[in-house]
Order: structure tokens, then sequence, then C-alpha cells
């Protein structure tokens, strides 16, 4: 989940997988738990016991359970996280980094290249 998911939506998070994947005939056993503070998302660690040897089957049963977790999820606006980074950049010079309408960011002129 991205990070700005708070704690009562990581609850109803885990509540929705436990929900899915108990609910099919298949589950044989199943863990779940909030396990880590990631680089850029917070993990839930799902393990699944499937209780049956039929490989397509089992295929079939998991890509059935993972499409509705993602309905359940859009549906309760919980969000997947991805890989991000947030960049932090300071000034050290008197060059400055113009805006979007090409106007120096602190209302001095921006140098040009000569």
């Amino acid at each position: 989940l991205t990070y700005d998911t708070p704690t009562p939506r990581i609850e109803r998070a885990m509540a929705v997988i436990r929900e899915i994947y108990k609910g099919h005939p298949k589950t044989s056993n199943l863990v779940v738990n909030f396990n880590k503070f990631d680089a850029s998302s917070l993990n839930i660690l799902v393990v699944h016991w499937w209780g049956d040897t039929n490989w397509d089957a089992y295929l079939e049963g998991f890509q059935s359970m993972n499409l509705e977790l993602k309905r359940r999820f859009d549906e309760e606006r919980l969000n997947f996280a991805f890989p991000t980074q947030t960049i932090y950049l300071r000034q050290d010079s008197d060059w400055l980094l113009a805006g979007p309408d090409g106007r120096p960011a602190a209302g001095r002129p921006v140098p040009q290249k000569s």
C-alpha cells in the first residue's frame, strides 16, 4: 500500500484480502500480515495454501482471486504502491530554476548561456 494509507485503511485492506482468499473453495490455509515498511510501500504479506494439485485450476483460481482483489481495492480506494522517489534540490549557486513560464522561481533573472 502507499505510505499515506492510514492505519484503519491498512487493517481494511487486510480484511479484504482475507475475505477474498478465504472465500475460495480451494483455500486450505491463509496468513495475512502487515509485515514491512519498505522503501516505497507498506507491505502486506500473504501466504496462501492451495488445496489441490491441478496446475490449471490453481492458475485460474489465483487469477480470479487477484482480479477480485483489484476490483475491491479500486472500490475501497486502497492504492497499490509502486517504486517512487522524492528528490530535494538545494540551491548552492546563483543559478535559478525557471518555472513553466520560463521566469525564475525566486523573482531574479535566469542566467542565459552565452
